[in-house]
């Protein structure tokens, strides 16, 4: 919310791109946007290329305000280990952004361009300063895994997510049929 609430205080648009929706229900996506007082949001898949061409017209809708012979200039940002890098070879048509599945890849700043005067900035991931919560982190994936000091509290809330939302998931992935809701008891098994 501060991001967005500095994005606007400075007149520029602010675009809550929420990648890896595959991962996600349509039920959940719905939820959110009831929930929202956003008024561009897009879900993406840069996995399965879905939406893309929605967010790439959203962008140049907005980039036509600019005079022909300026760069439209998109600041990515967001949280470690979100696709940001993979948005924007998405939206560029190639890899010109390294990506990697661990967080932590995209160490500094680069400006990458893109078709009809779009520059792109891909940054390093941020987490808020009074994020401190690792579980939450980990649910997020902006943490590497290996760094973790509790990583059975962090799978056990992780469980507990799709416990709430979709067992089904969770026993289709793993090829498991879970009898308990005990998350401790389902980590063991």
């Amino acid at each position: 919310k501060r991001a967005e609430n500095e994005i606007q205080r400075k007149g520029k648009t602010f675009i809550l791109v929420l990648n890896k929706s595959d991962l996600i229900t349509e039920e959940m996506k719905n939820d959110f946007l009831k929930n929202s007082d956003l008024k561009k949001v897009v879900f993406v898949s840069c996995k399965k290329r879905a939406d893309i061409i929605t967010l790439k017209k959203m962008i140049s809708n907005l980039s036509r305000k600019t005079r022909y012979y300026d760069k439209t200039r998109v600041g990515v940002i967001g949280y470690p280990n979100t696709g940001k890098s993979s948005i924007i070879n998405a939206l560029t048509g190639r890899s010109a952004a390294k990506t990697s599945h661990t967080a932590g890849l995209t160490k500094g700043i680069q400006w990458i361009s893109g078709k009809y005067n779009l520059l792109f900035l891909d940054s390093p991931g941020v987490i808020p300063l009074d994020e401190k919560d690792e579980a939450e982190q980990a649910m997020m994936s902006v943490i590497d895994p290996i760094r973790l000091e509790s990583p059975d509290l962090a799978a056990m809330k992780i469980i507990q997510l799709f416990l709430d939302n979709s067992k089904k998931v969770l026993e289709e992935f793993y090829g498991v049929n879970i009898e308990t809701n005990d998350t401790s008891d389902i980590l063991l098994e």
